[in-house]
């Protein structure tokens, strides 16, 4: 059964009964490739037989074509995975690999675009060095713990806090200081030292 709700007509197209040259006019096709889809079971109102022409419902045709160009497409899209994925496994590459089935020179020409657009963005100030980043969010980390770390003592001065309250501010200002640098570790993967503030960088 075909979709015709899944495949309408285009805006502005009118549903009518057409004959086999008129759909074939209509579809763009030839009168013989008419055929062909009638054979393959494209949808027929009336059968022709002695002079009675065949007559077709152009928004059916429409919707039966449209399926079949998308089972096509999608058989077709599977046959090429097929195809590469043997490909892959002959040569012991795997899938995952982006550069996967590149020729050098193709591997080498997408190298230097790579470094042509990483060159342009860093011009634009779209894009920065790693290692700026992360010196970056060091200094943020050195001028957020030395707040901080003087933070207890001048809350003890100014508020009156007792010494096992200030205890209890150095604490939380500690874990706070911790959770800060973990999630700079966690989205830079800089190794930082919360209480120095000194980065280990990964090779």
């Amino acid at each position: 059964m075909v979709d015709i709700a899944k495949y309408p007509l285009p805006d502005g197209v009118d549903d009518v009964v057409l004959n086999r040259e008129m759909l074939a006019d209509a579809l763009q096709v030839s009168p013989p490739t008419i055929d062909t889809y009638r054979k393959s079971g494209m949808p027929v109102i009336t059968e022709g037989s002695n002079g009675r022409s065949y007559e077709f419902q152009l928004s059916a045709c429409f919707a039966w074509i449209s399926e079949r160009k998308d089972i096509e497409r999608s058989e077709d899209e599977q046959r090429k995975a097929a195809v590469r994925q043997m490909s892959l496994a002959l040569l012991g590459k795997d899938e995952s690999d982006p550069h996967a089935g590149l020729t050098e020179k193709q591997k080498k020409d997408l190298f230097a675009a790579e470094r042509e657009y990483m060159a342009l963005a860093r011009e634009r100030g779209e894009m920065m060095m790693r290692s700026s980043v992360v010196n970056m969010m060091i200094e943020v980390l050195q001028v957020y713990r030395d707040g901080l770390g003087i933070l207890p003592d001048r809350l003890a001065r100014e508020c009156g806090l007792k010494p096992d309250q200030v205890e209890k501010a150095a604490a939380a200002c500690d874990a706070m200081l911790q959770e800060s640098a973990d999630k700079v570790e966690k989205s830079l993967g800089a190794k930082l030292n919360a209480r120095s503030g000194d980065p280990k960088l990964p090779s």
